[in-house]
């Protein structure tokens, strides 16, 4: 295993357990699933343009801090880059970084199993809601940018009327903004049936053992539904669904008691960002070691995808914000307004301090 790269911790291999008994059956596409990726292998990287030139004083020690990401889906791997790339290192963090799935990766924050997580915005809206003290200090992309693929007889979004799409759990991310995309479709949610599978490798046996009609998977997933002889039915992109996403959170507490690393994790993740628009090559082989397999196409559109839809400076949008909002159906979320989960002290620190502008790459 790669040095900073860990998996589940027991307690919350032990919630996840206990989650997984309570929460709704996936249905058994046909055969076992897919075992999980390799430990991320480490990649050559160029150093960042910025790194400190040799004779620079050394740099001063790094704190500690453990980072959830969600997903080895070359669409999340902008994690990958900060590490692999040595962001990280430059700005005074020593990371170690650790797989779990949403939303138990937010419930590790809360606890003090990960000081932060880098995953969309509405688990730790919906956290914060509950009485966490969860906030969002960045997020890159603004809008949702997933596919529904299916059966090559499915023409149109209007023809998933009556039909069964495989999608992630109720409360997902994909779950709540296909629901949306129904709705401008003129379709109602009554008029599916929604499979429950969470993973896009998953998803995709369903289809091909007719467990499922369609399902909603990443971009990175097209060129293999291509390959099962699946079409394109919707590019969710085109819908223009503000859904703030590959954010960095992480706790008020945290933050009061290391504002340093707190201002080192968001500095290396817009440096990061910023460089793989002139560093494709170097990106897309840390893209392809983080996903743990061989599929460079897969990275190379989730390189294209993450560049296309990410913001310079990565402000959470309050108008998204407000979207997730409307999508959380309690008395709490009635009355919320997207100010209160955000925290841009730093961000719009380091804009007026000059710093973004020196990192970012036209």
């Amino acid at each position: 295993m790669t040095p900073g790269w860990r998996t589940l911790p027991p307690r919350l291999l032990a919630a996840a357990v206990v989650l997984a008994a309570c929460a709704p059956a996936a249905p058994a596409p046909g055969s076992a699933p897919a075992p999980p990726p390799a430990p991320l292998s480490a990649a050559p990287a160029a150093l960042p343009p910025t790194a400190p030139q040799a004779g620079a004083p050394p740099p001063a020690a790094r704190t500690k801090v453990r980072i959830a990401y969600p997903s080895r889906n070359p669409t999340t791997g902008l994690i990958a880059v900060e590490k692999e790339a040595g962001f990280f290192d430059q700005y005074g963090v020593d990371a170690e970084l650790h797989q779990i799935n949403s939303p138990l990766s937010t419930t590790a924050m809360i606890g003090g199993e990960v000081d932060f997580n880098q995953l969309g915005a509405e688990p730790i809206m919906s956290a914060h809601l509950h009485g966490a003290d969860t906030v969002l200090l960045s997020c890159g992309t603004r809008m949702a940018f997933w596919w529904v693929v299916g059966k090559p007889s499915i023409q149109r979004p209007q023809d998933l009327r009556g039909l069964r799409v495989a999608n992630s759990r109720q409360g997902s991310n994909l779950y709540e903004v296909f629901q949306l995309a129904l709705g401008k479709w003129g379709v109602g949610a009554e008029d599916v049936t929604i499979v429950t599978v969470d993973s896009d490798p998953q998803k995709l046996l369903a289809l091909h053992n007719d467990a499922a009609d369609a399902t909603v998977v990443n971009p990175t997933s097209f060129p293999r539904a291509s390959e099962l002889g699946f079409r394109a039915i919707a590019d969710l992109g085109e819908l223009d669904i503000e859904w703030p996403s590959s954010c960095v959170s992480t706790t008020q507490r945290f933050m009061a008691d290391q504002p340093a690393a707190v201002r080192g994790v968001v500095q290396a993740y817009v440096a990061a960002a910023q460089w793989m628009k002139t560093h494709r090559p170097e990106s897309i082989e840390i893209l392809t070691a983080f996903t743990g397999s061989d599929d460079r196409a897969a990275a190379e559109v989730g390189y294209d995808t993450y560049l296309k839809y990410m913001a310079d400076v990565p402000y959470p949008s309050r108008s998204g914000l407000q979207t997730i909002l409307t999508t959380i159906f309690s008395d709490a979320a009635a009355t919320a307004v997207p100010e209160q989960f955000v925290d841009e002290r730093i961000l719009r620190d380091l804009e007026a301090s000059g710093f973004i502008g020196s990192v970012v790459q036209r």
